[in-house]
């Protein structure tokens, strides 16, 4: 085709007219409009076609959690809890890589449980999208995952920990890791480890007496663990018989003792309130034969029981075990030895040790005329008299 180009000087002047030959023949210009329209609608057609391709797999989002990771709370009724996931950083600053998590068990309980057990899950993840990687962005990749492989059990019995494997699958190869391995571990249990039967602690029931030799049972189950799953029974008795013995025994009553003898532990003894009436060695030898004395005194408490029961029991003066020893009141045992009165409750105006007028007033006894605190007295004169033996 020839075209007229009219160039114009600077100055507005006519110049020589010059014709200038494009080399397009009108079957080159056919050509050349066809290969402008039809290669515009190719590159359309093409990059359309690859964002069709890659727009399922686009937009890549951490997979969801394993379902065995979510599950492993209940082996066989064990409540098994986890702590959350703790992600390390993606294998890759850009597209598609793979991180790992760990979390670890928490026991309720410490029976068949283990505790502080580590269970690792690696995922896909995309930290950002890389320059080239295509359109807009990286969504919706479907990646999909071969079965679970797992492992044999790391304990024949009880609850060990298994590794489970699998690989992922791209359906497409734009933007995903074919064969990437995931690897979980959890709580497996093969089967129950046999358990043997332990005895629990003695029950004791009580002593068949309430003072002296008597006997008692116990009892022990084997219930510290019960035996389980084929484990072995307790070896020995569930039923023992054994001798118990108790505080002393009061006498039998031989000295006609007003109530019986009564016991006082508060102060480790027995006492007999005698209603018979002897002199002060007559009586003592009585006490000695129900292996006692007659009574000593220690305390204000005793003397105060003592005083209140001898006016319930008999009314009179009765014999205790002081006497005197020389210038000096003493406790005397029926064995003949003597104790030092540490402790005294005398009468108004007594004892009369110092009155040669009284001298052979030299035996204790409980004055009722003085709310039956204690009075020397002749020794061989007849009383009641109260007998005492230690537990």
């Amino acid at each position: 085709m020839d075209t007229d180009i009219l160039f114009n000087s600077s100055n507005g002047a006519s110049v020589q007219r010059q014709r200038i030959y494009q080399f397009l023949g009108r079957i080159n210009w056919r050509s050349c409009v066809f290969g402008i329209i039809f290669g515009s609608s190719l590159s359309i057609l093409l990059t359309l076609s690859l964002f069709l391709i890659i727009a399922p797999y686009l937009n890549d989002k951490p997979e969801a959690e394993s379902p065995f990771a979510a599950s492993l709370n209940d082996i066989d009724g064990i409540e098994i809890r986890f702590s959350d996931w703790q992600w390390g950083s993606c294998s890759k600053t850009c597209g598609i890589g793979v991180q790992e998590g760990v979390r670890t068990s928490i026991c309720q309980q410490k029976v068949h449980c283990l505790d502080n057990e580590t269970e690792i899950l690696r995922r896909h993840c995309i930290s950002e999208h890389c320059s080239a990687a295509s359109l807009n962005d990286i969504d919706g990749i479907e990646i999909r995952f071969s079965d679970w492989q797992w492992g044999s059990c790391s304990k024949t019995c009880g609850i060990g920990v298994q590794e489970g494997v699998r690989t992922s699958i791209c359906q497409q190869k734009v933007h995903c890791l074919d064969n990437e391995t995931e690897i979980l571990r959890r709580h497996c249990i093969s089967e129950h480890c046999s358990v043997d039967g332990k005895w629990s602690v003695w029950m004791q029931e009580p002593c068949s007496v309430t003072c002296g030799v008597g006997s008692r049972l116990r009892h022990r189950q084997c219930s510290n663990p019960h035996p389980q799953y084929g484990g072995k029974n307790c070896t020995g008795k569930s039923i023992e018989q054994l001798n118990c013995l108790q505080p002393t025994c009061c006498p039998e009553d031989t000295l006609n003792c007003d109530g019986g003898w009564m016991r006082r532990d508060d102060f480790g003894a027995c006492y007999c309130f005698s209603g018979q009436t002897l002199s002060w060695n007559s009586a003592q030898a009585q006490c000695k034969k129900q292996a006692g004395s007659l009574a000593d005194i220690y305390s204000e408490n005793e003397a105060v029981w003592l005083s209140n029961s001898s006016r319930l029991h008999t009314g009179t003066s009765v014999w205790i075990g002081g006497k005197r020893d020389r210038y000096r009141y003493k406790w005397f045992t029926s064995d003949g030895k003597t104790k030092t009165m540490n402790y005294t409750r005398w009468a108004p105006g007594e004892p009369k040790i110092y009155d040669p007028k009284y001298s052979h007033y030299i035996c204790v006894n409980l004055w009722p005329r003085h709310q039956y605190k204690w009075d020397d007295f002749v020794c061989s004169h007849k009383l009641n008299f109260i007998c005492k033996t230690y537990l």
